[in-house]
């Protein structure tokens, strides 16, 4: 009888499943290995350019921050030509986005302001930060849903330009310096990034002193009486009742009250939320905000059209039974 030798292995039933795993990972390896490398395009720019931010344009060029040289750079791939628009004295730009109006919007750390180059003429526009600011080293931008511009300073600072006026709001982080990079969502909300104080926050705003509500007379209650109309149709409703004010209101008191009655719970809630919906985004009302810093008219929030959207037209009762 043969002895086995050290050398000799008794097969199990182990031994085919680490044969299988050993050839994959092998394939897998062998596979990435020879993934080709993604294709680039290098555009070189003239001598001392050193772009920092960089931003597509909807026309197809690409917008830079030109830092070191103090410009707004606007480059177009198909010609491979830098054009170079000056910001001012001192000038060291930092972000560069393209805001809804097409143009380019930077943060100009160098001059403490936001600057506006006009996509077209390539007029500049400072929007300079107020004088309680100085040294706000200047980061990042992103617009939000009002047309609003908002930036973040990381010497400490955010805050927001409003271009229809030209007003610009800033004020203190509570966590001192590191406001970074910032965005804003479809719902409305303002975040940023805090590199040196190692978190992100939500931008809550100044409180706001009053709303001011204005609408059509006559226009507004037929409206309203029509949507009331068309809920009673849909849903069948028992009772209905919509109160909307208006005029000045300030913070804490009632604003909407809408009451619905049906002979189901469902029938009822809904009908209220449709309601509810079609006060806040499509009625014939205007709202303006007043803030320390002045009043702005404000527009229904994408959430909110988002909302009244999902009530599409429904056949009456009548009509869904035959």
């Amino acid at each position: 009888m043969k002895r086995r030798s050290e050398g000799d292995r008794i097969p199990t039933e182990d031994t085919p499943l680490i044969r299988v795993l050993i050839a994959v990972a092998t394939i897998t390896m062998s596979l990435r290995a020879a993934a080709p490398a993604a294709e680039m395009k290098f555009y070189q720019l003239p001598p001392g350019a050193y772009p920092h931010d960089v931003a597509p344009a909807p026309d197809g060029s690409v917008w830079i921050s030109g830092q070191r040289q103090g410009f707004a750079g606007r480059f177009d791939p198909n010609t491979g030509q830098l054009e170079k628009i000056p910001l001012g004295p001192g000038a060291a730009p930092h972000g560069v986005i393209i805001g809804p109006d097409g143009n380019a919007w930077l943060t100009e750390g160098g001059q403490n302001a936001i600057a506006r180059v006009d996509a077209r003429s390539r007029e500049v526009k400072l929007f300079p930060l107020p004088k309680d600011f100085p040294g706000a080293n200047l980061n990042t931008m992103a617009f939000d849903q009002n047309g609003i511009a908002w930036f973040t300073g990381q010497g400490g600072v955010y805050g927001r330009v409003d271009p229809r006026t030209g007003k610009v709001d800033a004020w203190k982080a509570p966590r001192g310096v590191g406001p970074y990079g910032i965005t804003a969502t479809p719902a409305g909300d303002v975040w940023y990034a805090s590199l040196a104080g190692d978190h992100i926050a939500r931008e809550a705003g100044e409180p706001i002193a009053a709303l001011t509500l204005e609408h059509y007379p006559g226009m507004a209650e037929a409206e309203v009486a029509r949507h009331v109309e068309a809920a009673n149709a849909r849903w069948g409703l028992l009772g209905v009742t919509v109160i909307h004010r208006y005029g000045r209101i300030e913070p804490g008191e009632n604003i909407v009250l809408v009451v619905t009655a049906a002979s189901h719970r469902h029938d009822a809630f809904a009908a209220a939320e449709f309601l509810m919906d079609y006060l806040k985004t499509r009625a014939p009302f205007w709202k303006s905000e007043e803030r320390t810093g002045g009043a702005r008219w404000v527009e229904a929030q994408q959430s909110d059209d988002a909302a009244a959207d999902r009530w599409a037209p429904a056949p009456r009762r009548s009509e869904a039974a035959q």
